[in-house]
């Protein structure tokens, strides 16, 4: 949560009254990323944080998405998923090795 206070009030909050069906970390991660998009409109936030609530949501399209801003803005800790094995899920998506590509970095194989 890179030391967001304000974050980390939010999802204790939440995670105390998470109850019911359903997975917690779907919930939490939809906090997360709610979170995020508001407070996106009063401050920048990177778009590698972004990538990172949709990665964690399973939602590869939007993570792919987002780790293409984070190239375009240059990002200065995208050549990570290169070895992130938080990353892995993306690994068989030619879409994340022509990302790869384009940053010159080694493509692994899944």
């Amino acid at each position: 949560m890179d030391g967001d206070e304000e974050l980390a009030q939010e999802l204790e909050n939440a995670a105390r009254k998470i109850t019911g069906p359903g997975d917690p970390g779907q919930k939490l991660g939809h906090i997360t990323l709610s979170y995020y998009q508001r407070k996106s409109r009063r401050e920048y936030v990177a778009a590698l944080t972004f990538a990172a609530a949709y990665i964690d949501l399973g939602n590869k399209d939007k993570t792919l998405e987002w780790l293409n801003r984070a190239y375009e803005e240059r990002s200065m800790g995208l050549y990570t998923v290169a070895v992130d094995p938080f990353c892995d899920p993306l690994r068989s998506d030619p879409r994340f090795a022509d990302l790869l590509r384009r940053m010159n970095l080694p493509v692994r194989p899944d």
